[in-house]
C-alpha cells in the first residue's frame, strides 16, 4: 500500500503536484496535530468529510480509496476497544475519527510528491546532505523491502500446507531469506552511494530547482484557514 502510494506520488499530474512539497507536508502535519488536540467528534467528523471532498476534487480518489478500508478497520477496532474499556460513545468516536483522518491526511503529501521532489525541496533549505539522503532512503527503502517480503511470502506459500506449519521450516523459508535480502539491499544501497560519490561534494546540486511561490503560501494559508473555520463552526456542538 505504501509502495503504491509513493508510485502515485511520482506520477501525479494534478494541481497538487505543482505545490511545494513542504507546503503540503506542513498542511498534513497540521491536520495530524489538530486531530490530537481536539476532542469534539463533530469537529473531527466535519474535518474528515471536508478532507474526503478535497481529495476527491483534487483527483486523488484512488489513493483515498486505497486508504479507506485499512483506516476503517483500524478505526472500528479503536472504537470498540475504547467503548468496551468504559469510554463514552463520544470518546470512542473521537478515537475512531482520529485514525480515519491520520490515514487520509498524508495523502495530500504522499500521493502527490515524488521522493526526488521532496529531496530537492530539502536541498533548497540548505539542510545537511546526510539528513536529506537519509529521508530519501527511508522513502525508497520501505517499499522495496515490502516488495521483497511479499515475494518471499509468495514463494513460501507454494510449499505444502502441512510443511508450512513447521516452525523450523518457517524460520528457514521466511526469516532467513528476509534477513539475507535485508543485508544485500543494504550493501547495494551502500555501493550505489559510493558510485554516485555521496559525501565528496559538500554542496550537492539539483537537476531541477524547487522554489517556494506565492501559490504555495496561499495553499497552506487556505488550508489552515479552512481548518480554523471548521473548528469554529463545530467546536461548540
Amino acid at each position: 500500500m505504501l509502495r503504491s502510494l509513493l508510485m502515485t506520488g511520482s506520477q501525479a499530474t494534478g494541481f497538487l503536484s505543482r505545490i511545494h512539497p513542504l507546503s503540503k507536508l506542513f498542511l498534513s502535519l497540521a491536520l495530524f496535530s489538530y486531530t490530537l488536540a481536539v476532542r469534539s467528534p463533530y469537529s473531527l467528523a466535519a474535518v474528515y468529510l471536508t478532507l474526503l471532498v478535497f481529495l476527491g476534487g483534487s483527483g486523488l480518489v484512488r489513493p483515498a480509496l486505497q486508504m479507506f478500508l485499512p483506516s476503517l478497520l483500524v478505526g472500528a477496532g479503536m472504537f470498540f476497544v475504547s467503548f468496551l474499556l468504559g469510554g463514552t460513545l463520544a470518546d470512542a468516536s473521537v478515537f475512531a475519527l482520529r485514525i480515519l483522518i491520520f490515514f487520509q491526511a498524508f495523502i495530500i503529501f504522499g500521493a502527490t510528491t515524488s521522493p526526488a521532489s521532496f529531496l530537492r525541496s530539502l536541498h533548497a533549505l540548505k539542510l545537511p546532505p546526510p539528513l536529506c539522503m537519509g529521508l530519501l532512503i527511508v522513502l525508497r527503502f520501505i517499499p522495496v523491502l515490502a516488495a521483497e517480503m511479499k515475494a518471499i511470502a509468495l514463494s513460501y506459500s507454494l510449499r505444502k500446507k502441512a510443511n508450512r506449519l513447521s516452525l523450523p521450516l518457517f524460520y528457514r523459508g521466511i526469516m532467513v531469506p528476509f534477513v539475507y535480502r535485508l543485508f544485500t539491499l543494504a550493501d547495494d544501497l551502500t555501493l550505489a552511494l559510493h558510485v554516485r560519490g555521496f559525501g565528496n561534494n559538500p554542496r550537492p546540486t539539483s537537476f531541477r530547482q524547487v522554489s517556494l511561490h506565492g501559490r504555495d503560501v496561499l495553499f497552506l494559508a487556505a488550508g489552515l484557514l479552512a481548518l480554523t473555520a471548521l473548528h469554529k463552526l463545530t467546536g461548540n456542538l
